[in-house]
């Protein structure tokens, strides 16, 4: 039973280390199946069933289940241990993910609630590309964005306005 446990540790490992590095396998894998209004849900079992929480369970019940069995105990017992450590670890794991979410929604901002504010700009905006531009969302965070200009070239450490928002990207003008 022994050279299980080490396949889910190992394929664990190297899962959740795949789904941190091309970002898979997050709160988002529910497979276009929405459960709330706005696509994102902070029900218990929605954040506890995802691809990375299961990568996580099988690390736990791997690790856990190894080091008991080295450590002498029967499979049922080596088992038992990994099970209840997968267990627990999937659930540290999804609150922690949860928790960092959490701080990244921080400091989002509706772009339309962005229209009409002033803004620095950090990134030379040249004529018909694009440069970025700093300013405070409703929380007060200061958000960095990417910015073209509707009146021409406008130069590091102007201050603009916000004429209007295409997704991320805000359309200023410089405030004469």
């Amino acid at each position: 039973m022994e050279p299980i446990f080490w396949i889910a540790l190992i394929a664990g490992l190297v899962c959740l280390s795949l789904s941190h590095i091309f970002d898979i396998g997050g709160h988002d894998a529910d497979f276009g199946h929405d459960h709330g209004g706005d696509g994102e849900s902070d029900g218990l079992m929605t954040n506890l069933f995802t691809l990375r929480n299961f990568f996580i369970f099988a690390l736990g019940f791997g690790a856990s289940g190894a080091i008991a069995a080295r450590l002498g105990a029967n499979d049922l017992i080596a088992s038992i241990w990994g099970l209840v450590a997968g267990v627990l670890l999937a659930l540290l794991g999804s609150a922690l993910y949860r928790a960092m979410r959490g701080q990244q929604a921080s400091s989002l901002t509706h772009s339309n609630a962005l229209v009409g504010k002033r803004a620095k700009v950090l990134t030379a905006i040249p004529s018909g590309g694009r440069g970025e531009i700093t300013t405070t969302n409703a929380q007060g965070t200061t958000v960095a964005l990417p910015a073209r200009s509707s009146s021409g070239e406008i130069v590091q450490n102007t201050i603009v306005n916000i004429t209007a928002m295409d997704g991320d990207t805000a359309t200023v003008e410089p405030i004469v």
